[in-house]
């Protein structure tokens, strides 16, 4: 990924953290993992997810904030290691990726079952998850409608 990529993949991360926070959740950042390679350079690797929003009622969600410059969102794009993560919690909570679709500026949540069937030919557009809203005007709370209410312990 290009430096120009990375750039506003981050400036994405933090404006959602400071946009979630103004929805009312709690937001706990994932720290960044990696391995040591050698004795002085440490590499990082992509964690199981950005976030963990919690929301006023105790309900949680995991994250992973994307953004793309295209008009859909490409199988190349999707960690297949973060998707059995979020497999292994998608029972219990809402999980999966958050996309900004830049040429639209729009954000849309693609819960995990969703990326998990996508195939390498394939794509997802903004259509095709759950359309959270143009930046600033984003309903986060809109993901944590993934999980049926009576699905809550």
């Amino acid at each position: 990924m290009g430096h120009k990529a990375q750039a506003n993949g981050k400036s994405f991360e933090s404006a959602f953290h400071v946009m979630a926070n103004l929805c009312g959740f709690k937001v706990k950042p994932i720290p960044t993992m990696g391995r040591w390679m050698g004795s002085n350079l440490f590499k990082p690797i992509p964690g199981w997810s950005d976030f963990m929003l919690i929301a006023q009622d105790g309900r949680s969600a995991f994250v992973d904030c994307k953004s793309t410059i295209e008009t859909a969102f490409s199988y190349s794009k999707v960690n297949q290691d973060q998707i059995a993560f979020f497999q292994s919690v998608g029972d219990l909570c809402p999980a999966g990726y958050v996309v900004y679709f830049v040429p639209f500026n729009t954000v849309v949540f693609y819960e995990w079952q969703k990326l998990q069937a996508l195939r390498p030919e394939e794509s997802l557009g903004p259509d095709a998850g759950i359309v959270l809203g143009k930046i600033p005007a984003l309903r986060i709370q809109d993901i944590m409608g993934v999980i049926k209410r009576d699905q809550v312990a």
